[in-house]
């Protein structure tokens, strides 16, 4: 009897292995909560994230009421700010984050990752000497491979899933939603929640229109029109 299959089971519980064990295990974890209904991870990744935002807009605007005093650097505080925002949007926008569930993004990268990582170890075992040294070299593979993929995966999801769900809703179908804005919003950028007539959640990137004041984070806003260039909406005030 080959001995093969027995060194392979035994060898998945090896530390290297482990860690991708476990990113696959969180990746049916968040499978799980889905199948169940109780998926609110979107929710709690998103609150988090606008924490974060918050803390450096806030930090950007305290740096500037500092520097106006002396009478200074007020405009490279708000540039500072600016690229704070735009650069959390570009990296939003890469993984897909508001086009499609955080946890549908989620799932990918972690499954990804553990079968990556497990695999390459696999490959790697023979042609290295130490354990450390492969662990690290199939990690950088995996986490490379697992961005990749949820890049394509968070694509075809935001562009076929409305055609294969009847609850979903396109973006221009969200045009007249009252929500709140759960970020400030300015003419450059901004983040609104919503939820449309199926109860479902959106958070979106939202804009004033040039020339209106920005809008304060709590503010109720309403969508007035979709850009699609920038899959972004103008917001104005909810009466």
């Amino acid at each position: 009897m080959s001995t093969e299959p027995l060194a392979v089971t035994s060898d998945l519980f090896a530390w290297y292995n482990v860690v991708f064990a476990a990113c696959f295990a969180v990746g049916l974890f968040f499978t799980a909560l889905q199948v169940l209904g109780l998926g609110h991870s979107d929710v709690d990744l998103d609150a988090d994230a606008d924490i974060d935002a918050n803390a450096d807009i806030d930090a950007d605007a305290d740096a500037d009421v500092d520097t106006d005093a002396d009478g200074g650097a007020e405009t490279s505080a708000h540039v500072g700010a600016g690229e704070s925002v735009g650069a959390t949007q570009a990296v939003a926008q890469f993984v897909g984050v508001g086009r499609v569930p955080v946890s549908a993004i989620l799932m990918t990268l972690f499954y990804t990752v553990g079968l990556t990582g497990w695999i390459a170890n696999l490959l790697l075992r023979p042609r290295y000497e130490s354990d450390r040294a492969m662990f690290f070299t199939s990690l950088a593979i995996a986490l490379v491979v697992g961005l990749v993929v949820m890049r394509l995966v968070g694509g075809l999801l935001a562009r076929y899933l409305p055609s294969v769900l009847t609850s979903a809703m396109n973006r221009r179908q969200l045009v007249g939603l009252v929500g709140e804005a759960i970020l400030p919003i300015t003419e450059q950028f901004g983040r609104v929640a919503v939820k449309d007539r199926y109860g479902t959640l959106h958070q979106l990137n939202g804009k004033v229109p040039p020339g209106v004041d920005p809008v304060a984070k709590g503010t109720r806003v309403i969508l007035t029109k979709y850009l699609p260039e920038g899959d972004i909406y103008y917001v104005g005030r909810a009466r």
